[in-house]
């Protein structure tokens, strides 16, 4: 026997080891996302990020005061402003941006989906068409810049769609019943007056045309109207306050939206209510979402770059994102 060439008897188990770990790794592997380019500082993972790396679901972004980081993810690309932070999350063609601090630019086009999350909402372009926006948290609520395309925003069994050259914020309201708490609607002047406006579809996306509508205050005040053809209602020369919809057709039941904040002198935007949606529990919406729309004026630079195409293009870069 020679010694010489004999191997230790453990030899042949670490190799198997090795070879099922080596075989549940990829499996295991966080799904790629795709492409950071930073310019200043910033970090992934509390790491600082070099000029340009790979990212993946999971990963979280973050810049400095001074840093900006773009991704690029296939078409779509996404870029921080300074102070912010976001979280990625990837499935299959979808790629979700969650923004926990700060705001981003958007730019979608072409194949895969992009979303941007942001305070319960979800954002995106509409499908099969080109979008450019920004968004930003703030104390009162997400804020939405579109400069191009229509842009939906999603929160349960409403859907808010915001034109270009318009900017948007988003209230929703407590999902506990604080309608006892709420503040009353006071008495005003015509030009201290709000509206409501929005659309009633069912299930499928259909419009519901000849509904009623019933938009009612705090103090018991109610304004009604029915639906249109294209199913959708709208309330004017509304004082500003809280109130809560309801919208009702015969043989179909009831859906009921609570908390319905109205400011004078602007629109409040409820998008398209489904008639019967995930958010509807026993026909009642405890969170409503209300868009409070406003001419975009001066955009923010790093979408206006998106739109008017100055932003960077895409890196071919050896790391083989696409």
């Amino acid at each position: 026997m020679n010694l010489a060439n004999s191997r230790p008897w453990y030899q042949p188990l670490s190799l198997l080891l090795s070879a099922l770990l080596c075989c549940a790794l990829p499996g295991q592997a966080a799904e790629l996302v795709g492409l950071a380019r930073a310019s200043g500082p910033a970090q992934v993972n509390n790491l600082r990020l070099p000029q340009e790396a790979n990212v993946y679901s999971g990963d979280l972004l973050t810049t400095g005061s001074e840093g900006r980081l773009t991704l690029f993810c296939g078409s779509q690309r996404v870029r921080l402003a300074p102070h912010s932070k976001v979280e990625l999350r990837q499935k299959d063609s979808a790629t979700s941006v969650v923004l926990q601090t700060g705001a981003v630019a958007f730019s979608t086009h072409g194949p895969g989906r992009l979303s941007i999350e942001a305070g319960g909402l979800s954002i995106q372009g509409r499908s099969g068409s080109a979008a450019v926006g920004e968004v930003a948290l703030s104390p009162r609520g997400p804020q939405l810049v579109v400069l191009d395309g229509i842009v939906e925003v999603v929160h349960g069994n409403q859907t808010i769609a915001v034109a270009p050259g318009q900017s948007a914020l988003f209230l929703l309201a407590p999902e506990a019943d604080a309608a006892e708490a709420a503040p009353q609607a006071q008495p005003s002047t015509v030009g201290q007056m709000g509206a409501v406006s929005g659309r009633l579809v069912d299930a499928k996306g259909a419009a519901m045309s000849g509904a009623q509508v019933l938009l009612i205050s705090t103090e018991g005040t109610t304004f009604t109207t029915q639906t249109d053809l294209e199913g959708t209602f709208r309330f004017e020369g509304v004082p500003p306050g809280r109130y809560r919809l309801r919208a009702s057709k015969a043989g179909l039941g009831t859906v009921e939206i609570r908390q319905v904040t109205v400011v004078a002198g602007q629109e409040s935007l409820l998008g398209a209510v489904t008639f019967a949606g995930a958010a509807v529990a026993g026909g009642v919406s405890k969170g409503a979402l209300v868009a409070i729309l406003a001419a975009a004026g001066g955009a923010a630079g790093a979408a206006a770059a998106f739109a008017g195409g100055g932003e960077e293009q895409q890196p071919t870069s050896p790391s083989g994102v696409p």
